[in-house]
């Protein structure tokens, strides 16, 4: 068991894999990408963060169409919409 908070990042960070490691949290731009969960010290990415980027990810991966973007999400169109505009997500629908 660790004990000083150095030992405890340590084993902490020893827990998780390392292409999650290495893959720095990125803002919330659409893309054809992967969603990582952890920042590059492999601490945990703000849950909006990752929330933006799982939309985003299903935008690119649905070419756009918002219906079946927010069906295979499950969630309402309007809730869609509303994410994508509380998240600060722009020219996301085609």
């Amino acid at each position: 068991m660790p004990t000083t908070s150095e030992e405890y990042d340590e084993s902490r960070n020893s827990d998780f894999p390392r292409q999650h490691l290495d893959a720095a949290a990125a803002p919330a731009e659409c893309g054809d990408y992967g969603v990582s969960i952890y920042t590059a010290d492999g601490n945990l990415r703000k849950l909006t963060d990752i929330e933006a980027d799982v939309i985003c990810h299903a935008v690119s991966l649905y070419g756009g169409r918002m219906s079946e973007v927010a069906r295979r999400l499950r969630i309402g169109r309007s809730t869609l919409y509303r994410k994508l505009s509380e998240l600060g997500i722009e020219g996301a629908a085609r």
